[in-house]
């Protein structure tokens, strides 16, 4: 094969079968990894755990896992949807509410290595939290063991 450069000058091209063969042969090693790598991702951001939902109604518990449960809070539209600042705490990190019926819902709260999502918690006991005086003796008091938790899976 010749070709000619923007020099005017001519060149000879020789490639063999076998080399252009290896050529081509790489090439679909390449895009095989490269459709595997896609169908890994894709698979694992499509996960079994998510129920993709919007509205209430669309809400089945209970959760097979955290992720499950986290999509739901994420991807709900609630009714009630609430949060306090919990700077004063010394270990929570932040907490929220959400709530479909203004009568019971979720109350999230995150520490400094999980969050951790209650389910069924009445709406008069999360505006008591909100206004504790400690949000960490509250919670111990008035939350723990008393309400359905998913925690989040150790990392």
């Amino acid at each position: 094969m010749e070709t000619a450069l923007s020099t005017g000058k001519r060149y000879r091209i020789t490639t063999t079968k076998n080399e252009l063969t290896q050529t081509i042969f790489l090439t679909l090693i390449s895009m095989r990894k490269f459709y595997i790598l896609f169908i890994l991702v894709f698979s694992f951001s499509c996960s079994k755990d998510k129920q993709n939902i919007s509205n209430c109604s669309q809400i089945t518990t209970p959760y097979k896992s955290y992720e499950e449960a986290n999509n739901t809070v994420e991807s709900v539209d609630f009714k009630y949807k609430d949060e306090v600042n919990t700077a004063k705490s010394s270990w929570i990190r932040g907490a929220q509410y959400y709530s479909c019926d203004g009568s019971t819902g979720y109350l999230v709260y995150q520490t400094d290595k999980k969050e951790y999502i209650h389910q069924q918690v009445p709406i008069e006991v999360w505006k008591e939290f909100k206004n504790a005086e400690s949000f960490g003796r509250f919670y111990i008091k008035n939350l723990k063991h008393k309400y359905r938790v998913v925690p989040q899976d150790a990392e």
